[in-house]
């Protein structure tokens, strides 16, 4: 596979780490009562970001980032909840 492919993937799976684990979802209790139980199902939110393309990663990452490099280093590094994204190339 072509490296490009490659970097947006990494950037891809990057972006859906970093924005799950920065919900804010709590879980519900589930009542031991059958008669109270609904069969609804959870609301599921997703995210399109139409505007990512290529440019737009490159402006994100900025010039430092070692575009070539095989493999493609993580752009980015958190804190120990995984939040709190501190990118490691922005001038």
């Amino acid at each position: 596979m072509p490296k490009k492919v490659y970097w947006i993937i990494s950037l891809t799976l990057l972006s859906i780490l970093t924005t799950g684990m920065s919900s804010n979802a709590e879980a519900m209790p589930v009542s031991s009562d059958k008669d109270t139980q609904t069969s609804e199902k959870p609301e599921v939110y997703a995210y399109y970001y139409l505007w990512w393309s290529a440019q737009h990663w490159k402006d994100k990452l900025g010039p430092n980032y070692p575009y070539t490099a095989s493999p493609l280093p993580l752009p980015a590094t958190t804190d120990a909840d995984g939040c709190n994204a501190v990118s490691n190339y922005l001038t």
